[in-house]
């Protein structure tokens, strides 16, 4: 069967990790697999004319909250331009929002991690009468790499993602990382092994999808050094909890050439009363000054997250943030 992995992106520097994760999961069986990456700014005729020229058997949709609307709109018109086509969805969007799940109406549904259940799909032809399909968490070091030296055309100049850890190690109640309960991240000699398989993609950004790439200090470090010693133009863009820097951690970042680093710093509330109710903990006061000595090395880009619509907090609140 002709299988197209479908990913509709922000923009187009940006990729889609989960379809090389797919990719890779049904990769030994007798089945044409193919990627395709679209753009929002692509008209959902566009899409439907990739689509209708790659006539695949399976269309496999990522679904994120970004791109569940156009999906709205292109899948009641794939089902008119392709009668016979088997539509499987899978993502965030479509595990954790019944109402998106059921706009679309996949004939296939995967909720949660989608290696092992896209490939006992894939094994059974993709006929089954049962519709929704709860996913296994494979381990996260028993994953292969998931891009390919082919990939390199696909990818080159464009922002590339990277998962050194999977899961959260904190419980924050609005975040969905954290629903599975379940952390685990590869160890640091791996990770400086992948980096060197992803500058070999020569990508625009290498961003890490970690929620706290430094909940692990010593492995952070290891990993941060490295990246500081490499030869490259390339930009890596790491999530940081600013609560868990130490003095030893800016001190190396300081090492590091500029542009080489750029930090996206999770404050979401300075208000201890709302942190306690989100179940996040964090002390301000700590973070403001890591926020204030990060801010000193100007050659480090820093990214700041507040959330809007916390419990407890109110506009006033916010704007005194």
């Amino acid at each position: 069967m002709k299988v197209m992995l479908l990913a509709v992106n922000a923009s187009w520097t940006h990729s889609c990790l989960a379809l090389y994760y797919l990719r890779n999961a049904i990769a030994d069986l007798q089945h044409d697999i193919i990627i395709r990456e679209l753009t929002l700014k692509q008209s959902v005729s566009e899409a439907l004319e990739t689509i209708q020229n790659e006539e695949p058997d399976v269309l496999c949709l990522s679904v994120y909250i970004w791109n569940i609307e156009y999906y709205k709109q292109l899948v009641p018109d794939c089902r008119k331009l392709l009668p016979k086509l088997l539509i499987v969805a899978g993502g965030p969007e479509v595990t954790f929002n019944q109402k998106s799940a059921a706009a679309l109406n996949p004939d296939f549904l995967i909720k949660g991690a989608g290696e092992k259940a896209i490939l006992r799909l894939a094994e059974m032809g993709f006929k089954s009468d049962c519709q929704i399909w709860q996913g296994e968490a494979e381990a996260l070091s028993d994953l292969a790499f998931p891009y390919q030296s082919r990939d390199a055309e696909r990818l080159k100049g464009r922002m590339l993602y990277y998962e050194s850890s999977r899961g959260c190690a904190f419980s924050c109640s609005y975040c969905l990382s954290a629903a599975s309960n379940k952390y685990e991240q590869l160890p640091a000699a791996r990770v400086c092994h992948d980096i060197d398989l992803l500058l070999e993609l020569h990508p625009k950004v290498i961003k890490f999808v970690d929620r706290s790439f430094n909940q692990d200090a010593q492995r952070a470090r290891i990993i941060l050094k490295y990246v500081i010693s490499l030869t490259t133009n390339v930009p890596f863009h790491f999530e940081i909890h600013p609560d868990l820097l130490t003095e030893t951690d800016l001190e190396l970042i300081k090492t590091a050439p500029p542009g080489r680093i750029q930090f996206e710093t999770g404050i979401q509330s300075i208000h201890p009363e709302t942190l306690k109710r989100i179940n996040r903990p964090s002390d301000w006061n700590n973070v403001r000054q890591n926020l204030s000595a990060l801010n000193q090395i100007v050659s480090i880009p820093v990214h700041a997250d507040l959330i809007i619509g916390l419990p407890g907090e109110n506009l006033t609140m916010l704007k005194a943030s």
